[in-house]
Order: structure tokens, then sequence, then C-alpha cells
């Protein structure tokens, strides 16, 4: 299916997954935990009480909540910030590399 075809929301070259697992961003010394919402190849999305800002790199990391998952480390950076609730914020983060 071509992305003419496809609906407005799928027109993305990595589909985002749902994840809604605890995540780890270590920025400049601090560390902060948030809730990744989503995934995909390029991104990611992050609910979480602080805010960064635009361009802030970062290293994201989620640690395997279940036997025979998976941990997940990258550098990303903070590529999107909006105010989701009272002291909630949604961090859009690029992924720049995956970690080993």
């Amino acid at each position: 299916m071509t992305a003419i075809n496809r609906s407005y929301d799928e027109k993305r070259d990595f589909i985002r997954m749902q994840v809604n697992s605890p995540i780890s961003i270590h920025h400049q010394g601090k560390q902060y935990n948030g809730l990744c919402m989503d995934l995909s190849g390029t991104g990611l999305k992050i609910a979480c009480s602080d805010t960064l800002p635009i361009g802030a790199e970062c290293e994201v990391s989620i640690a395997p909540q279940e036997q025979g998952q998976h941990s997940f480390k990258a550098l990303a950076t903070v590529s999107r910030v909006e105010s989701d609730q009272e002291d909630q914020y949604l961090l859009g983060f690029s992924i720049e590399q995956i970690l080993s």
C-alpha cells in the first residue's frame, strides 16, 4: 500500500507502537522518570512531570517489565514539548542512535 492510499494518521515511514512503559531519561547528570507512550523506528513520545528544552540531547532507557521482554536504550533529542495537564508534559524525542 502506498502512502497515498493510507489514511492521514498512517502516513509515516515507521508504525508507532503503543508502549505505556516506565522510562528513564538522563540529561546533564540528572535522571527524570516518565511513561513512554509510544515508540517508532525514529522517535518516541514520553509523558513526564518534568520538561526539557527542545534540542536537549538525552539518553533514554526502558527496563524490561516482564520476563522475556528486551530492554531499550537510545540517544535521543527532544523535538517537541506540549503541556498535557497541570504539571504534566508530553515530550517528543527523535532517536539519534540505538545503544546496546
